[in-house]
């Protein structure tokens, strides 16, 4: 029997809570595509710095515009989906549920970290002309930084919720043994702190990493949106 506090979450919206954190989910990700397709041709902190002006200089209002959807995604969406994921995996693991509470953290993490890391290039967009070369440039291995450092908090966030649904079978259990491998992938990719190489093979790793955590949010968002709480 769905009780009162389960039920539908919004009067006429015929969506449980669990539901609407799924659908929550799935627009989330689907902002954060639309966000960093506007920034795909963006340059790394392998380029030159007369590229680095060039871009932000024709392309830095675009990129503005690409930073809000990304927050929008994170804040408005992905948080609502993190506390309902939360609650699904708490119920199926039980006790003290202390690998729902790890990857509730670094979901958390994540959305901190993107935040922070995601200023350097709002600093370029809003001033590139206003900035000396070795400012830019620094700012430019500012961003590389904190990318690779976002990769360990997925790490977290896999390893935490692939856990549950590994061993519950909730939200498919196949699908936690793909994050424990995505979790292998982050703890690499996030060596590209000392590589230091946007291009190379650690870097790609880490976008490997952040690619398949979307991925993963959009099939716990689907599995999420087929059930109701019972």
């Amino acid at each position: 029997m769905v009780t009162r506090s389960e039920g539908m979450a919004l009067p006429g919206l015929g969506l449980s809570w669990r539901q609407l954190a799924g659908l929550a989910g799935i627009i989330g990700v689907i902002l954060f595509v639309v966000g960093f397709g506007l920034g795909a041709d963006a340059p790394t902190a392998n380029d030159s710095v007369d590229d680095v002006r060039a871009w932000f200089g024709d392309n830095g209002s675009r990129w503005l515009a690409a930073s809000y959807l990304i927050g929008i995604g994170a804040v408005i969406f992905l948080v609502p989906f993190f506390l309902g994921l939360r609650s699904v995996l708490a119920e199926a693991e039980g006790g003290e549920a202390m690998w729902t509470q790890l990857g509730f953290f670094g979901g958390a993490l994540f959305i901190v970290l993107a935040g922070a890391g995601m200023t350097y290039w709002g600093v370029l967009g809003l001033a590139i002309d206003e900035l000396d070369d070795g400012t830019v440039m620094a700012l430019m291995h500012a961003d590389l930084f904190a990318f690779s450092l976002i990769a360990l908090a997925l790490v977290i966030y896999f390893v935490g919720s692939g856990l549950v649904s590994l061993r519950t079978g909730v939200l498919w259990g196949w699908l936690g043994g793909l994050e424990l491998i995505l979790a292998v992938l982050a703890v690499i990719g996030a060596a590209n702190v000392i590589d230091g190489d946007a291009e190379g093979v650690l870097g790609s790793l880490g976008w490997i990493a952040i690619t398949g955590f979307g991925v993963v949010i959009l099939l716990q968002s689907v599995a999420m949106l087929r059930t109701k709480e019972s």
